[in-house]
């Protein structure tokens, strides 16, 4: 991680592109008035404030801080810079960060409302990691629940929705189930015997709230790895969308099953997507997804309309705006529904070719908020009683 992004994590800003945004000298916390960017001698960084700050005493408080070096000498090595994980409410302010300190030791900090940070939590409430980000997502996509900071941001990275909790593996609480509510919730344990227990811990405390559930073991972890380990042995996005499609569903272990036991990946066939959700049961069920492109035709079997329309599988009628792809669906669907026959479009030996129904439905519906549709409507009841005259 370079120096700008170590002082953008400690000052709680914000990182995007190749420079940090963070609060400028006597701001507000929520203020991203100053720029800080890496320079190319690597060991300092180029500030800019869009509200015509001083920066140069800004870059002395930062190192008499310690998250810069002091002129003319190397960078040293910080015990905490770089490692402060600062936790947002729903608008994006401030409510606490949790600092990584040396001997992987984690302690947590509250804003002091002067622009710095005071040990402790005070009276914040702990929340999930991303807070804005889980809630600004759209409710469709897949949030991934990892075990700590650190992984959700390699997530992040990626492209994923992500959150994780504070302190630790175990520390999932029962009230964050709520913010992935109605979601599909994807849990990636960590591979050891306590990464699979708060794996298993988290799953069930949002199982009752999320759309599915399904625990992720990251294949080729190392002992004791996450994933952040598998992001950096190559892993991808696509590759993680593969992994939870396959995902088998969650359930509770039962009393005597072995806990430290790795779950296995099943061969794609009883996928998270065909399967029925063991959550609520009110909650909507995934339906089972075929690619277009390996559809087999089904030339022979029944037929709605014979030769063009099957009784069974898929049907397109398409062609350009306004060439009468809604009139003659609509076409159709009357004489199906009257069963009276189609008219070909050739004669043969001086007679119409007459296309073959079956019984007569029972009912045909059709809605629409506008206009359009019911005159589509007159229009094909008008040919469609022309249409059985001259069957008749």
């Amino acid at each position: 991680m370079s120096l700008a992004q170590d002082i953008t994590r400690a000052k709680g800003g914000d990182w995007s592109g190749n420079q940090g945004l963070i609060p400028g000298p006597g701001h507000s916390a929520k203020d991203r008035s100053m720029s800080v960017r890496d320079n190319d001698a690597g060991d300092d960084v180029i500030l800019h404030s869009f509200a015509n700050d001083e920066w140069k005493p800004y870059k002395d408080a930062l190192r008499a801080e310690g998250l810069l070096p002091e002129q003319g000498k190397a960078r040293a090595p910080s015990k905490s810079a770089g490692a402060a994980y600062v936790y947002r409410d729903a608008d994006g302010g401030q409510v606490f960060r949790v600092v990584r300190k040396a001997g992987k030791r984690f302690i947590a900090e509250h804003p002091d409302g002067r622009d710095g940070w005071q040990a402790g939590m005070a009276a914040a409430k702990p929340i999930p990691y991303r807070l804005p980000q889980l809630i600004a997502a759209d409710r469709e996509a897949a949030v991934f629940i990892c075990e700590g900071e650190k992984d959700a941001d390699a997530l992040a990275a990626l492209g994923c929705i992500t959150t994780t909790n504070p302190f630790g593996a175990g520390k999932w609480l029962q009230g964050f189930a709520h913010y992935v509510e109605g979601r599909n919730v994807f849990v990636l344990a960590d591979n050891d015997k306590a990464g699979r227990d708060h794996a298993d811990d988290v799953a069930r405390k949002v199982s009752a709230a999320a759309r599915t559930v399904a625990i992720i073991d990251l294949p080729g972890l190392p002992d004791k790895g996450d994933v952040s380990d598998w992001i950096a042995a190559g892993g991808t996005l696509p590759d993680l969308y593969r992994l939870a499609g396959n995902a088998t569903p969650w359930r509770e272990r039962q009393p005597g099953n072995d806990n430290d036991a790795p779950r296995q990946f099943d061969d794609g066939t009883a996928s998270l997507l065909g399967k029925s959700s063991t959550t609520r049961n009110d909650a909507p069920q995934p339906l089972p997804l075929e690619w277009f492109a390996d559809m087999e035709p089904q030339l022979s079997g029944l037929w709605l309309i014979k030769k063009l329309i099957p009784a069974h599988g898929l049907a397109l009628i398409f062609g350009h705006p306004g060439s009468g792809k809604s009139f003659v669906a609509l076409d159709f669907a009357f004489h199906v529904a009257l069963g009276c026959h189609l008219i070909g479009a050739t004669r043969n030996a001086g007679t119409s070719r007459k296309t073959t129904l079956p019984t007569p439905c029972s009912v045909l519906r059709a809605t629409s908020k506008g206009t359009a549709i019911a005159d589509r409507l007159y229009s094909a009841a008008a040919w469609t009683q022309r249409s059985r005259s001259l069957a008749t």
